[in-house]
């Protein structure tokens, strides 16, 4: 199926090349000059341009008078078999879309490695040849496979695997290869370009298999730092949840959610103030003696909200004093001079103010304005 001598007629003379047998014939009466000329004209050829067999062949020559048959002289023909390079064959020809943050991607998963005189190969070099960026891509082999080892060089974006295998096998561990970009905010949005090459310890494929990597960028969402409460602490005076706003994109901050709580002690049965829903709020009387504090979550002005909330400390809220056993010292009569005692109470034992009360005094026409408050 390999070998074949061919010959092309002439002079009355032609040829018959019989492939069973491995025997060409020349027929036809002709002159001996002619004879070998035609005999000197024959060619030998081996039709395998893959992998031929290198055992050596003998073509014997021999010619018939029409009467006796000559002797027989050979001819030794020798056969060199040439390298020929792996090909790297059926590879996806859509782009691999990935989305910032993802996890890592396989570069192939139909990827064929053919060779057609080598059952193994020694060596594969995957690159990111166009428009790598240092710090976002990489290239992982995630474990050992069969005898291939994998090596990843950051400077080049170059992961080589060595290691004398068979074709099936390489193609196994290229399949395996991943790429990742390390940039989970804002990576570069350049169309990459992985090259994929093999070797047969001859030579490399002469052409190389790519695969290209595009990107969709996704809104991250903002946070929220250093979280804080500003105001004084005291019933009745405006308290604001002040923040760092910090956006990955830089958008500007949306509707910011934010929510107030109380709690009789720092953490314990917390409470979360009905209606405070701005970041500001006035401290109101039953939040003295007690602790608050502010949380947000933040929000661009494209919707992208933080999935967390971001917390102040708790802040205790110095109570307002109470006036207990209020009563009038003196005559209650026309013309008599009334004073309004009571006894002063404060729960963080504050001194009292004697020039800081407000005291207000009522008049009644009949006991039921008073039930009824009409004062």
């Amino acid at each position: 199926t390999e070998d074949i001598l061919r010959f092309s007629n002439q002079n009355g003379i032609n040829g018959s090349w019989n492939a069973g047998t491995g025997i060409l014939t020349l027929t036809g009466t002709a002159s001996l000059l002619n004879y070998q000329t035609a005999l000197r004209s024959v060619a030998y050829e081996n039709l395998n341009t893959q992998k031929p067999s290198v055992l050596p062949r003998t073509v014997a020559f021999r010619v018939n008078d029409g009467t006796l048959s000559s002797n027989s002289v050979t001819r030794n023909v020798t056969v060199t078999g040439v390298n020929d390079p792996p090909e790297l064959q059926n590879i996806e020809g859509s782009l691999i879309n990935y989305t910032e943050g993802q996890p890592p991607v396989n570069i192939t998963s139909t990827l064929l490695v053919v060779d057609v005189d080598n059952d193994s190969m020694v060596s594969a070099t995957i690159r990111i040849d166009q428009n790598p960026v240092a710090g976002e891509d990489t290239l992982i082999y995630p474990v050992k496979l069969f005898n291939i080892s994998g090596s990843y060089n950051p400077a080049t974006f170059t992961l080589t695997l060595t290691g004398g295998d068979s074709k099936a096998h390489y193609q196994t561990a290229i399949r395996s290869v991943l790429y990742e970009n390390r940039d989970t905010l804002e990576p570069t949005t350049l169309t990459r370009r992985i090259s994929i090459n093999v070797n047969d310890g001859t030579s490399p494929a002469l052409l190389p298999a790519y695969r290209f990597v595009s990107f969709t960028l996704e809104n991250d969402p903002p946070v929220a730092r250093n979280v804080s409460l500003s105001g004084l602490k005291r019933v009745f005076t405006l308290n604001t949840i002040s923040y760092i706003y910090d956006d990955p994109e830089n958008d500007l901050e949306g509707a910011s959610i934010y929510t107030w709580k109380r709690s009789t002690q720092p953490g314990n049965d917390s409470a979360i103030i009905a209606g405070a829903t701005s970041k500001n709020y006035v401290l109101q009387y039953p939040d003295g003696g007690n602790y608050i504090k502010g949380t947000v979550q933040p929000e661009d002005i494209f919707g992208a909200r933080s999935p967390v909330a971001y917390h102040s400390r708790w802040y205790y809220v110095n109570a307002a004093p109470e006036a207990k056993n209020v009563r009038l010292g003196g005559v209650i009569a026309i013309g008599q001079t009334d004073t309004a005692r009571f006894d002063y109470a404060d729960k963080e034992l504050d001194p009292r103010n004697t020039t800081g009360h407000i005291s207000m005094w009522y008049r009644a026409n009949s006991l039921a304005d008073i039930v009824n408050k009409v004062l």
